[in-house]
């Protein structure tokens, strides 16, 4: 609830800076993204974990067994990795795409780029990925 407040009393003070109102949603979700960052960089490693293993958690279900469970805690173990291992500006895009759900478009607005290269950074990410889950021996 504090970040949420943060981020409405921030953007009520730079209300100014918002240069034309079709670009609202995209201008308030930066605002959003770096009061959250920020948030967490002063926040424990622990709780920071655990945050994303909560995440992880709803982005990919719950497996129905124990085998499937421990296979999927693997997977996801493994992709993680993976995912930290591409550069910023791959990662923050699949964050963008996959964790907050936007549009292509959402992302380049908010990162001021075009779609175009919002969709081939997302092509290149997952098919790195891809490749390295099955080098990995770790892909379905």
């Amino acid at each position: 609830m504090d970040i949420v407040s943060d981020v409405f009393e921030k953007a009520y003070l730079k209300m100014k800076s918002l240069r034309s109102p079709e670009s609202f949603g995209s201008w308030l979700f930066t605002i959003a993204r770096n009061e959250v960052s920020s948030h967490w960089r002063k926040e424990k490693p622990a709780a920071k974990a655990a945050q994303e293993a909560a995440f992880e958690t709803q982005l990919h279900g719950q497996p129905k067994s124990p085998e499937e469970s421990v296979l999927h805690k693997e997977r996801v173990a493994a992709l993680s990795e993976l995912v930290k291992q591409l550069p910023k500006r791959e990662q923050e895009i699949i964050a963008l795409k996959f964790d907050a759900e936007l549009t292509n478009r959402e992302i380049a607005n908010i990162l001021s780029t075009s779609e175009v290269n919002v969709r081939v950074t997302i092509f290149r990410a997952l098919r790195k990925l891809r490749d390295r889950m099955q080098t990995a021996g770790t892909g379905r």
